[in-house]
């Protein structure tokens, strides 16, 4: 976890995983082994982030993230009570400040 990022109540970081600066947890959250969590995003409570996931930006609260997913995200976007299968990519092309809700299936693609 590098200098200037922020964790709050009960939160599992597993091995080799990386909090960069200006990223905020708060727990209960559980964050897997080998994750990157970027500057200016925020894991909100009850969010379980699985292994080998890179989240970049925005907001992701009451969430399940399985396995190898690529989010990126604007940093007033917002994903909540989401489930989000293994293997997927959500890039984040127009600014539009906004929230989702979303169930997606393994190794989707999804441009918002």
């Amino acid at each position: 976890m590098e200098e200037g990022a922020e964790v709050l109540g009960r939160v599992h970081i597993g091995e080799g995983t990386i909090i960069k600066s200006g990223a905020s947890i708060r727990g209960p959250a559980y964050i897997g082994r080998n994750c990157i969590i970027g500057s200016n995003t925020f894991i909100g409570p009850y969010t379980s982030i699985e292994d080998n996931t890179k989240i970049l930006g925005g907001e992701i609260s009451s969430s399940l993230i399985l396995d190898d997913c690529y989010i990126e995200l604007h940093e007033d976007d917002k994903i909540i009570d989401s489930i989000i299968g293994r293997g997927t990519k959500i890039t984040r092309r127009i600014h539009k400040r906004r929230g989702f809700k979303l169930i997606i299936g393994e190794t989707s693609t999804v441009e918002v």
